[in-house]
């Protein structure tokens, strides 16, 4: 048997239909988005949030980006872009300073 070490939850609540997760891959000069359905939201025992998505392979790195009904991208660090576009501006450049 698998041992799992994450931390348990203490409840779950859906997630609004037009919710999802997104990744972003750089290739060259292009970005490609990808994005995940979020079905629901974990609550951890600390009040923590964690998306539960389909295919977990999307949430890739300590941080994760939702991007809500409204248009607004949001880190799991506290950071928040108005739209998609301004957040994908930030992350290539982001990508290019550490090349």
């Amino acid at each position: 048997m698998v041992k799992n070490y994450r931390p348990a939850s203490v409840g779950m609540m859906p997630a609004h239909p037009e919710t999802y997760i997104l990744h972003l891959y750089f290739m060259e000069n292009q970005v490609e988005v990808v994005k995940a359905n979020v079905i629901g939201w974990q609550v951890s025992s600390e009040r923590e949030l964690t998306p539960l998505v389909v295919d977990p392979k999307i949430m890739t790195g300590d941080d994760w980006f939702v991007l809500h009904a409204d248009g607004r991208v949001e880190c799991s660090d506290g950071r928040c872009w108005d739209n998609c576009d301004d957040w994908i501006t930030e992350e290539r450049r982001r990508y290019r300073d550490a090349a």
